[in-house]
C-alpha cells in the first residue's frame, strides 16, 4: 500500500465529513438524548439512582452498549455508502482510480471514519467530565464506579471490529451505486446485519439466572456468532449478564479479524470493480456477483 496515497484519502475524507452538519448532528443529537434521560434521573429518581446495585448497572450496560454500537455503525454506513455513492454519480470514480488505487482508496476512507469516531468519542469524554463538574450530577460515577475498567477497553475494541466490518461492506456495495436513489441501498444489507445482533443481546439481557449456560451453548456462541459485526454485539452483554469471560471475547475479536481480512481482500477487487461499472440494477445484488466482464469491459486488469 502507499502510505502517502492513503493519508491524502484520509485527509480528504475527514476534513470534508467533519466539516458537514450530518456529523455534527451525529455528534449531538446522542448528547442531547444523555442529557434528557440523565436529567430525569435526577430529578425523578434521586433514591434509585444512590441505590443502583451491580445487577442493575449491568441492565443498563447490557441494553445500552449494543445499542450505542448499532447507532454507530448506522450513522458512520450512511456516511460512507453517501460519500462513495457521491463519487461514483458525480463521475469522479474514474479519475480518483487513476491517481489513487483502489485499495488505498478503501483504506483512506475507512481510516477517515476511525478518526471521526475517534474524534466524536473524545467530544463525549470531555462532555462527560464537564458535565459531572458542572451538575454534580452522581448518575455517571454510580454507573462506572460499579464498571470494571477492563470492560470499557474491551467495549471501545469492539467498536473498532464492528465497524470495520460494516465500513467495508457498505463501501463495496456502495461502489455499484449509479443514482442517488440507490444509495439507501446500499446501507439496507448492513442495518438488518447490525440489527439482528443488537436484538439478539438486548434479548440475552434478560434475567438468565435460572438457564444454564453450559460448554455445547458457549461455543455456539463462540463460533457461531464470530461473524462480525454480529459478535460485537453479542459479546459486550455476555459479558456482563452472561458470564462469559475476557478470554472468549478477545478470542471472538480475533476470530472477526481474521474473517475480515479474508472479506477485505476480495472487497477491494469488488469496489475496484464497482467504481468502474455502469450497470444500474441493485447494487446489493451486482456486489455479491463474481461475475468479472463487467470489470474487465471497462480496462480492468
Amino acid at each position: 500500500m502507499n502510505v502517502k496515497q492513503i493519508g491524502a484519502v484520509f485527509q480528504h475524507e475527514f476534513f470534508s465529513q467533519w466539516r458537514s452538519l450530518t456529523y455534527w448532528g451525529i455528534i449531538l443529537w446522542p448528547l442531547a438524548i444523555g442529557l434528557v434521560f440523565a436529567k430525569y434521573a435526577q430529578w425523578q429518581l434521586p433514591e434509585q439512582i444512590q441505590k443502583l446495585s451491580s445487577q442493575q448497572v449491568a441492565f443498563i450496560w447490557g441494553v445500552g452498549t449494543p445499542t450505542f454500537i448499532f447507532m454507530l455503525c448506522l450513522s458512520y454506513a450512511t456516511i460512507m455508502a453517501s460519500s462513495v455513492a457521491s463519487d461514483k454519480t458525480n463521475k469522479r470514480a474514474e479519475l480518483l482510480l487513476s491517481m489513487v488505487g483502489a485499495k488505498e482508496q478503501l483504506a483512506g476512507k475507512v481510516l477517515a471514519v476511525y478518526g471521526l469516531i475517534a474524534f466524536q468519542l473524545l467530544c463525549y469524554g470531555i462532555g462527560f467530565c464537564l458535565y459531572s463538574v458542572w451538575d454534580h450530577n452522581p448518575i455517571g460515577s454510580i454507573l462506572l464506579s460499579q464498571t470494571p475498567p477492563f470492560f470499557i477497553g474491551y467495549v471501545v475494541i469492539d467498536i473498532v471490529v464492528a465497524m470495520l466490518m460494516v465500513l467495508v461492506w457498505t463501501t463495496e456495495i456502495a461502489a455499484y451505486v449509479n443514482d442517488d436513489a440507490q444509495t439507501a441501498l446500499a446501507v439496507i444489507p448492513v442495518m438488518i446485519l447490525i440489527m439482528t445482533g443488537t436484538a439478539v443481546a438486548v434479548l440475552l439481557n434478560v434475567d438468565w439466572r435460572g438457564v444454564d449456560l453450559g460448554a455445547p451453548l458457549r461455543i455456539i456462541f463462540n463460533l457461531g456468532f464470530a461473524m462480525p459485526p454480529v459478535g460485537s454485539m453479542l459479546f459486550p452483554t455476555l459479558i456482563i449478564n452472561q458470564g462469559f469471560s475476557y478470554f472468549e471475547a478477545i478470542l471472538n475479536l480475533v476470530l472477526e479479524l481474521a474473517i475480515m481480512i479474508l472479506i477485505f481482500r476480495t472487497s477491494v477487487k469488488q469496489y475496484q470493480r464497482g467504481l468502474l461499472s455502469t450497470d444500474k440494477k441493485n447494487p446489493f445484488m451486482q456486489a455479491l456477483s463474481n461475475d468479472p466482464l463487467t470489470f474487465h469491459e471497462h480496462g480492468g486488469h
